[in-house]
């Protein structure tokens, strides 16, 4: 550990003073600086009013959650849940207040040493600079296009988009006929599509929700099931606007031409003027770096675009 990481200071909050007592011991016996509290209103007290490196904290203490102590700290420190059950844990809600890592109990030393250096480092790492990085894993979506090249990148992302809709359309499925079993079987396999094409949000969401206790899926199915639409449509968006993809509705009017619509016509089956229709074909020829509609449809067909 660097001389950095050894003065950082911890605190650790346990209604056992027990636990309390021996993460105390592992965490000073890695050079850490410890102080403890084994009450709420203690410990909301001394997290106001100090400041620390990282907040070990009890998932279950007996006059208030975790979370709720949590809430009453607008200034937190990263923190490090203990729980008997890691599935438990909502890290969607508990990430919004600061929980950055689930340790279960018993602890070793090792373990709970590894969740707390992990803490402080993700602490000091810079936020995401925009919203694209929010959604996507960038350096994912870089390895696809230079191991598959540009077009087979482009064709490789639009079909698992289309893949990720199928599944969340029947994960929604399974929720409304209580197969909750089925479910975890699409969130697992949209898991698995998210990693691959660096949809980092939509993997969050995926994960969190396989955490899910089978009792508690058909309560919580449909909620994770409108989230993750919500997630792949804003991941879309910005593979939209960060990799050139062709939108909805560039992609709409390519393939209507190729249906052998012209501008009056598409511009009435879309509901919009003939001058808009024109713009989103320039856009997408702008983009596919081809000029002509035959020549733009084709590029778009090659690409899996359309």
């Amino acid at each position: 550990m660097s001389s950095r990481a050894r003065a950082a200071s911890i605190f650790v909050v346990d209604d056992q003073a027990s636990t309390a007592y021996l993460a105390r011991m592992m965490l000073e016996g890695a050079g850490f600086v410890v102080s403890e509290a084994t009450q709420s209103k203690q410990a909301i007290e001394k997290i106001k009013a100090s400041r620390f490196d990282a907040l070990l904290l009890d998932l279950h203490l007996a006059d208030m959650s975790a979370l709720e102590l949590l809430r009453q700290c607008p200034l937190r420190p990263p923190t490090v849940l203990t729980t008997g059950s890691v599935a438990e844990v909502s890290m969607d809600e508990a990430g919004s207040l600061g929980v950055v890592e689930v340790v279960r109990k018993p602890f070793t030393a090792v373990a709970l040493v590894a969740s707390i250096n992990r803490a402080i480092s993700r602490a000091r790492r810079p936020e995401p600079a925009d919203e694209a990085s929010i959604y996507l894993d960038m350096p994912v979506v870089a390895e696809v296009r230079n191991v598959a090249g540009r077009i087979a990148g482009d064709r490789f992302v639009r079909k698992a988009i289309e893949d990720a809709e199928q599944l969340i359309d029947q994960a929604g499925h399974a929720s409304k006929t209580m197969q909750s079993a089925l479910w975890l079987e699409h969130v697992q396999a949209l898991s698995g599509i998210a990693a691959t094409m660096g949809a980092r949000a939509l993997k969050r969401a995926a994960d969190d929700a396989l955490n899910l206790k089978l009792s508690e899926i058909p309560a919580r199915a449909a909620e994770y099931v409108d989230r993750f639409k919500d997630l792949l449509a804003k991941t879309a968006e910005q593979l939209v606007a960060v990799d050139n993809l062709l939108s909805e509705r560039e992609r709409a009017c390519l393939k209507l031409i190729a249906q052998g619509l012209e501008t009056p016509a598409i511009a009435t089956r879309l509901g919009v003027t003939a001058k808009t229709v024109e713009y989103y074909i320039q856009k997408a020829g702008a983009k596919l770096e081809v000029r002509g509609r035959a020549a733009i449809v084709a590029q778009a067909l090659r690409r899996g675009e359309i």
